[in-house]
């Protein structure tokens, strides 16, 4: 009734085409965002390093100024403290790994390799003191909060209330554990119904125009 191309239906084409345009969309616009990720990372840990070669590195607020630079963060929350120690966590790794003095210049491997000890003991204390000001900021709020009042059970010699508290982290722990295995199943699907749902949406709108 509507007519073939080389024996396909034009709508079973248009359909097609619907669905690689939209998963071409879709993929592009998660790569899009994990390499802004990496980009900013990446500038972040140039602008640690280039900081610690110059000298300029000397007290906690110079790292906030940086990673509130690069990441455009203007406020500080639980979202910010967290991200702040994965970071410097994860440069310590690349520290440790010799990530970091394999992308400096030739000329400055020397320099960071000579002086890696003393960054890792700086940024270390930094860490500690990011961690003091929010306890357990890598944690979700609810395990933090928990976290928190064994700490202080534990400075009070209260024994029971630990005990007690262990058991709400565990039911914590096990809660976010189903959640995640419920989210995790819920997404294996979201993607495919997306598409199915874009495509009926073209495919009905289609055919109400050549109606």
């Amino acid at each position: 009734m509507y007519g073939e191309v080389f024996g396909i239906p034009w709508l079973t084409l248009l359909v097609i085409a619907a669905v690689v345009i939209y998963a071409g969309f879709f993929l592009g616009f998660f790569r899009s965002m994990q390499k802004t990720a990496k980009r900013r990372k990446k500038r972040l840990f140039d602008a640690i390093t280039g900081a610690f070669q110059r000298n300029t590195l000397q007290s906690i607020e110079d790292i906030r100024n940086l990673y509130q630079g690069v990441f455009r963060i203007s406020g500080e929350n639980e979202f910010y403290y967290r991200g702040l120690v994965r970071a410097l966590k994860e440069y310590l790794v690349d520290l440790s790994a010799g990530s970091v003095e394999a992308e400096v210049a030739d000329n400055e491997k020397a320099i960071v390799r000579q002086n890696a000890a003393a960054w890792k003991e700086i940024l270390t204390s930094y860490i500690k003191q990011i961690e003091r000001t929010s306890p357990y900021s890598e944690l979700p709020q609810i395990e933090r909060s928990i976290m928190t009042d064994i700490v202080g059970f534990l400075e009070a010699n209260k024994k029971q209330d630990v005990e007690r508290k262990l058991g709400d982290l565990a039911n914590a722990i096990q809660l976010r554990e189903d959640a995640f295995a419920r989210i995790s199943k819920a997404n294996r699907w979201s993607i495919p119904l997306a598409i199915i749902g874009f495509v009926l949406t073209i495919l009905f709108g289609i055919i109400s125009i050549v109606r």
